[in-house]
């Protein structure tokens, strides 16, 4: 499947920080036929690390992959301040839009790649960390909504995100 990579060009006033939380709507445009719309590629977003890091992260580079009941989508740094990637995945059960947890798949992960420490970060709901991700909007080749995480555990300790939460968004190609 040909997967395309997407930058984070929407106008800066459609994703907005306040309370420890990211406001993922977006404007989203008509199709020609005037059916359903989805919305475009969220602005970047900043993530302050707090407890075992107390990194300012920003993530402006949206890519992902959607494969049948997978969904997984990654945010990087466009602009190499950083080597972190923030990954939100659903294994083995999505299915479209709907509320899905740590008992439908989610799994929340922050993991610096090769240049950085390789520091690891995990949410792992069995010590108390609660994952979610809301699919808002998708079909069998795209989805877009929200990743939210109440903490993550790692090679460096815990650490919690300000804000809680993050736009997730995937537009893949369908097969030729």
């Amino acid at each position: 499947m040909l997967f395309t990579l997407l930058l984070a060009c929407a106008s800066s006033d459609d994703t907005a920080v306040a309370d420890d939380t990211v406001d993922t709507a977006t404007t989203d445009s008509a199709t020609d036929s005037g059916t359903a719309t989805f919305p475009e590629v969220p602005d970047g977003f900043t993530l302050q690390l707090a407890g075992a890091r107390t990194d300012a992260l920003v993530f402006d580079t949206p890519t992902c992959s959607l494969n049948g009941t997978s969904l997984r989508t990654f945010w990087r740094n466009g602009g190499g301040q950083h080597v972190f990637v923030l990954i939100a995945e659903i294994m083995g059960q999505y299915g479209g839009p709907g509320v899905y947890d740590a008992t439908r798949g989610v799994r929340l992960k922050l993991q610096e790649e090769a240049g950085g420490t390789l520091a690891y970060f995990a949410a792992d709901p069995a010590q108390g960390d609660t994952v979610r991700v809301d699919v808002t909007a998708g079909d069998a080749y795209r989805a877009a909504g929200t990743a939210t995480v109440g903490g993550m555990r790692g090679t460096e300790g815990a650490i919690t995100f300000a804000p809680a939460n993050w736009p997730i968004w995937c537009v893949t190609e369908p097969p030729p």
